[in-house]
């Protein structure tokens, strides 16, 4: 029996493993808080239209995020060549290893083809995947110097203000920048060992090779871009970045007839967990615009319920105009989670009016209490 393997595909593996269980573990607790009339609702829907109703919403919304696109060309563009390009070069690097000659496909048989296949040759269809995969990697890079890009410029892209960004957000997000110049390096390493690159890949392989030993270089690339890969799945499940696996979960059950509660649990964990925190509520808000606040708006919010950081002082700030459940491309309702919170503060005020529990408002002198909760 023919299998691909190297040990340098331990790290992708172990990282895939670990954000695997990590999101399952999750995801299986937000469902089960779901009311079970609700999940009942849900379930019949999946055998009606509703079901092709929100994969098509899935598509236009995760891969390809149009209400983004509206609001900034340039920042849409971004978006959709870094979702939808790796989602295609996924696709297509999956269908091109299995024309490889081997036996059984491992899960990383696509993300490491080049390494154990370098002559493609006898291919199926082997120029054309050279090329499309090529041409779909530069798409991607092409999203990704946007991002680069946008961190400095915001106003380009329709963006007053960034949003913070924590430890775990910093990690995942430099990680993700480096997996695809990552890929470029290495398979153009490859490439140039091989020849076998395209458009792409092969004058990048040719350029290296007048320089250094690339014969030298490429087996320790493979472990670099194994482990880059390992560092952004890890940190996936604790960043803001996990909106883009939960996104797809929360537009199928908003979809298919799930609504929310007046808890902070199931399906408002959904919608906390799909927050990208991408800014544009900010822009929205006229407090910010007018009085320039930046410590109220959604993103904020729904960050420190996410992360149980008090909050409950900047939230009374909050006018609820709606103008963030209107702009915000995910259609997260976030006027409702900023009502459940005050309520359930409210609800608790009486039994936390003392001493140590209060803390004193710089503006007004009126007791806030510190609320947070476990999400």
């Amino acid at each position: 029996m023919n299998i691909h393997f190297d040990p340098f595909v331990l790290p992708f593996f172990f990282g895939i493993l670990i954000w695997l269980f990590i999101f399952l573990w999750k995801i299986v607790n937000w469902i089960d808080e779901i009311p079970l009339l609700q999940r009942k609702i849900v379930w019949y829907n999946i055998f009606s239209s509703k079901f092709i109703e929100a994969i098509k919403i899935i598509f236009l919304e995760s891969l390809i995020p149009r209400k983004i696109f509206k609001k900034n060309p340039l920042l849409g563009y971004m978006h959709i060549s870094i979702a939808f390009g790796w989602f295609l070069l996924i696709v297509f690097g999956s269908i091109e290893s299995k024309f490889g000659q081997h036996d059984v496909n491992m899960p990383w048989d696509p993300i490491f083809f080049n390494y154990f296949e370098p002559d493609r040759s006898h291919h199926t269809f082997g120029p054309f995947f050279i090329f499309i995969m090529d041409f779909l990697l530069l798409f991607i890079l092409s999203g990704v110097f946007l991002a680069w890009l946008k961190r400095v410029f915001t106003k380009w892209f329709g963006i007053k203000k960034n949003t913070k960004l924590f430890v775990l957000d910093k990690i995942a997000l430099y990680s993700l920048w480096l997996i695809f110049p990552s890929r470029l390096w290495v398979e153009s390493l490859n490439a140039a060992n091989h020849n076998n690159g395209g458009f792409l890949t092969q004058s990048m392989g040719n350029l290296q090779a007048q320089v250094v030993d690339t014969r030298m270089l490429e087996y320790s690339s493979w472990w670099v871009y194994s482990s880059v890969l390992f560092v952004f799945f890890v940190t996936l499940p604790f960043s803001r970045y996990m909106h883009i696996i939960t996104e797809p979960f929360l537009i199928l059950f908003r979809t298919l007839g799930a609504v929310p509660e007046n808890e902070i649990r199931g399906y408002a964990k959904l919608e906390i967990n799909s927050c990208s925190r991408c800014g544009i509520c900010l822009d929205s808000c006229q407090l910010f615009h007018d009085a320039q606040i930046t410590n109220i708006q959604g993103a904020c919010f729904i960050q420190s319920v996410r992360y149980n950081f008090p909050f409950f002082s900047q939230l009374m700030n909050c006018l609820q105009c709606g103008r963030c459940n209107i702009d915000c491309p995910v259609g997260i309702d976030i006027v409702h989670l900023k009502d459940v919170v005050r309520t359930k503060h409210h609800e608790k005020l009486p039994l936390q009016l003392s001493y140590p529990s209060m803390i004193m408002s710089n503006s007004d002198h009126a007791p806030h209490v510190i609320f947070s909760l476990d999400v």
